[in-house]
């Protein structure tokens, strides 16, 4: 069964606004730029975790597929081939939302 709307909202939609909001408050600069960043992983990753249940193949590809995007994405930005300025404490924030969200799928067992 998939999860309810409301566990959708809390675990996809609810990220996405926190982080956005954290660029609104004045916060030191290692919660702004790093917070948002893990944020976006674990919605994303839940997202992929949402769509993908029950086809157990397909869903372990899509839930691992947002680690090396994102890696790639800012290693592109640490060789200027797009915008953007490369952090490593950036890996370190994906790495840690792609795990948070495998951490409570697992424990919700969904």
């Amino acid at each position: 069964m998939a999860p309810s709307i409301k566990l959708t909202c809390i675990l996809v939609l609810a990220p996405l606004v926190l982080g956005a909001g954290i660029y609104r408050l004045r916060t030191p600069a290692i919660i702004r730029n790093e917070v948002p960043d893990m944020l976006w992983m674990f919605s994303f990753t839940s997202l992929q975790a949402i769509i993908w249940k029950g086809k157990e193949a397909i869903r372990q590809i899509f839930i691992f597929l947002p680690i090396p995007v994102s890696f790639a994405l800012e290693f592109l930005q640490r060789n200027h081939a797009i915008p953007g300025t490369f952090d490593m404490l950036d890996l370190l924030a994906y790495a840690a939302g792609w795990l948070a969200s495998r951490i409570t799928f697992g424990t919700l067992n969904l």
